[in-house]
């Protein structure tokens, strides 16, 4: 079963956004978002790292139904302790780079927000491969961040990318990928691939379902 998900390109550091626009194309047809709305739903501006949170808080605004899988105690220790100290732990030498992309402020809001809604799904391992698949099956949206340096085989600097699931099978999975590298529509990569890839955010499990 493939999912219909229409697709936008990113030209412009929102592949967050412009994923995020399709999503909401199908599931919101009667709604058109600008990339100016969109940035604005998910706390975005200029080339910042959009977190699955603030993609989260976008759709609790919206009232569209969803499920955000977080690590055990990941929402809270975000919305307590020194951001930047948490991310040079999880990402060491690399850290720097992440830091200066990452809005503080934003990222802290919508941890907050989603805490106060209870909106958060607390799980200490990453949904399965089978989970995957069941939601699909029933006609949900997989959203999912991926290490885009690991999957284009460079150097690791943590790169986050937004994929859109529209099928998964025993062997693999098609996506949709708004670019600017290599978008397209119901491309397909191998399980094994796609698990090596699908590691990324300190504080969550790159999953949002929709």
């Amino acid at each position: 079963m493939t999912i219909d998900i229409p697709l936008y390109i990113n030209h412009s550091h929102r592949c967050a956004q412009a994923a995020l626009k399709g999503i909401l194309r199908k599931v919101l047809p009667g709604r058109e978002f600008s990339y100016k709305d969109l940035d604005e739903l998910t706390l975005h501006a200029r080339e910042e790292i959009t977190f699955p949170s603030q993609i989260a808080l976008a759709l609790l605004n919206l009232n569209v139904p969803f499920e955000y899988f977080v690590k055990e105690h990941g929402l809270e220790d975000v919305s307590r302790e020194d951001i930047p100290a948490l991310i040079r732990k999880a990402y060491g030498g690399k850290a720097e780079g992440l830091i200066m992309k990452t809005n503080v402020v934003s990222l802290r809001r919508s941890v907050t927000q989603l805490l106060d809604s209870n909106s958060a799904i607390r799980i200490e391992e990453k949904p399965s491969w089978q989970y995957l698949e069941q939601r699909l099956r029933e006609g949900r949206v997989n959203l999912c961040l991926i290490n885009f340096d690991v999957f284009a085989e460079r150097e690791n600097n943590f790169a986050g990318h937004y994929i859109v699931l529209t099928d998964v099978n025993s062997r693999g999975l098609t996506y949709n990928d708004c670019g600017p590298i290599g978008s397209g529509k119901d491309k397909w990569m191998s399980r094994e691939r796609f698990q090596g890839v699908w590691q990324l955010c300190f504080f969550d499990h790159d999953l949002l379902v929709i």
